[in-house]
């Protein structure tokens, strides 16, 4: 009889724990779910000229049309002299050199912005795949004699024939934190 009963108390034991262990799961679970509900969604940034969208990371705004340069018919940034990036649309002959394009814009858009004795240093510059479609995207720095340094990142889409989507990146102050927001910006460009 004793016997009996101490296997009845061994299991009640395990019983309990496998009840415990699974409102334990259950509670977990119900947290990460609110959480994710409570958070909000992160900002996208459809830009229909340029054929692209991308997400805004946390704290980014997007720029009024009266707010952005004229050639952008979208843009974004962390607030002033932080991380900058704008959207167009260019044409583009099929079958053209995307990173020609690219490596040329990449050069003249900062133009506004730094002294014309800006010397410019390719980090990279590699052709990419968006959504199926051909790009080239490229990373450089510019070392401005009166300004200090910068950051640009460019990336030209070959969006449909006649049309290349371009987006571009730019930080001021070319600093990491800068540079890896503009970074996710950059992983998050799908087309329209």
């Amino acid at each position: 009889m004793a016997d009996t009963s101490t296997r009845t108390g061994a299991f009640r034991s395990r019983r309990r724990i496998i009840v415990w262990a699974a409102l334990v799961a259950a509670v977990a679970l119900l947290a990460v779910a609110a959480v994710r509900w409570l958070l909000p969604e992160a900002e996208r940034v459809e830009d229909d000229a340029a054929g692209l969208s991308y997400e805004l990371p946390a704290g980014w705004e997007e720029l009024p049309d009266y707010d952005r340069a004229e050639r952008f018919t979208s843009a974004a940034d962390a607030g002033l002299l932080g991380p900058f990036v704008g959207g167009f649309g260019e044409e583009f002959a099929p079958g053209g050199d995307l990173g020609a394009l690219a490596e040329s814009m990449a050069v003249e858009l900062p133009r506004d912005m730094l002294s014309a004795s800006t010397a410019f240093t390719v980090l990279r510059s590699e052709s990419v795949d968006i959504g199926g479609r051909a790009a080239h995207e490229i990373e450089l720095t510019a070392a401005d004699p009166v300004h200090g340094g910068a950051y640009v990142r460019l990336l030209v889409v070959a969006v449909d024939a006649g049309r290349a989507g371009v987006l571009y990146g730019f930080d001021y102050l070319d600093l990491d934190d800068a540079r890896g927001e503009i970074g996710d910006v950059f992983a998050s460009v799908e087309l329209c």
